[in-house]
């Protein structure tokens, strides 16, 4: 009843004034654009050393419990081929996703995984053999991954381990680090009046609600938990931001002018990214392997929202003059 009563006074007021009445403009559904990034931050800060001595430890101790019939002599030179087949591996696997980073553009919002997995060589014979050299040794079957596993180690949900698969050591290689800052604007579709062309006053009313909403929060391959500890924000949960044009937002203007309005929300997504290694030894073949996954997580903030207006004025109040084009994706007065 409060709308029609509205409608009607609008209405009587421009029959008596000559001001024009026009409706709302069709709406349409939310809307998000980017405008530009704002910070990053370097991929090679964020690389952990290589450890060599502590690679040497752990394969040392894999080769001595599982080959029994080396020598100490023969242990000690395969774990260092060991370890130097690792940093080979880690250095090229590093070089390849340095190089894929500075490919890659900013993208709308989106979460990827990416998994490597190589052959660090198998121990025949006293012997480490390079898959190359080894051909006719028979692959490990496929079994199912071993869930206990996967559900105590980190990360380890997003690569294959076979029954005979085991990890012998695993951590970061590239800690956690944000990869760029963006701002972002979510909006509606504008809604108005154009007098531009006309020596009328004008009027626009709405008849009801106009609402845009986005919710934000932190999601991605990458725990929270560890963006947290490496001096990144991640939100422990999600929470929705609406902004409306109500009817109480109906607004008059003067001949030769247009107004249109829209609301908004701003808000910022950071984008984060690292790198988790596992060194894994297989007791089917007695081979070692090198496996990575690339995590990524994205974390939005709010900034502010409100409802937004574009105005025009007619300057040469020519009748024949064209009204500008509205402003489209992200705009600020």
């Amino acid at each position: 009843m409060r709308i029609k009563k509205t409608i009607g006074l609008l209405l009587s007021f421009a029959m008596i004034t000559g001001i024009c009445v026009q409706p709302i403009h069709a709406a349409v559904s939310n809307q998000d654009n980017v405008e530009s990034a704002i910070e990053e931050t370097s991929f090679y800060e964020s690389i952990v050393p290589f450890d060599r001595s502590e690679m040497y430890y752990v394969f040392y101790c894999s080769i001595s419990e599982n080959n029994s019939e080396l020598n100490e002599s023969e242990i000690i030179s395969l774990a260092n081929e060991l370890v130097d087949a690792a940093a080979l591996a880690r250095e090229q696997e590093l070089q390849s996703s340095f190089s894929q980073q500075n490919s890659s553009a900013i993208q709308p919002v989106s979460i990827s995984m990416q998994t490597e997995s190589v052959s660090l060589g198998r121990i025949i014979d006293g012997k480490l053999i390079a898959e190359s050299q080894n051909d006719d040794i028979v692959a490990a079957n496929n079994d199912s991954p071993e869930f206990s596993l996967m559900a105590t180690i980190p990360y380890s949900e997003y690569i294959t381990l076979d029954s005979r698969t085991s990890i012998i050591s695993h951590g970061f290689s590239v800690n956690p680090y944000q990869t760029s800052k963006v701002q972002w604007m979510t909006y509606g579709n504008w809604q108005g009046i154009s007098q531009y062309t006309s020596s009328n006053y004008g009027a626009w009313y709405s008849p009801g609600d106009h609402s845009i909403s986005k919710t934000l929060g932190y999601t991605g391959t990458l725990y929270a938990s560890d963006a947290r500890s490496n001096g990144l924000s991640a939100a422990s949960s999600n929470t929705t931001y609406t902004q409306t044009v109500t009817t109480s937002d109906n607004f008059q203007i003067n001949p030769w002018t247009a107004k249109y309005i829209r609301p908004i929300i701003l808000w910022y997504l950071a984008s984060y990214s690292a790198k988790y290694q596992f060194y894994c030894y297989n007791s089917y073949d007695n081979s070692y392997s090198y496996k990575t996954v690339t995590l990524t997580g994205e974390n939005s903030t709010y900034d502010t929202r409100r409802n937004q207006a574009w105005v025009k004025v007619n300057t040469s109040q020519s009748t024949s003059a064209s009204l500008p084009s509205l402003p489209s994706g992200f705009w600020l007065e």
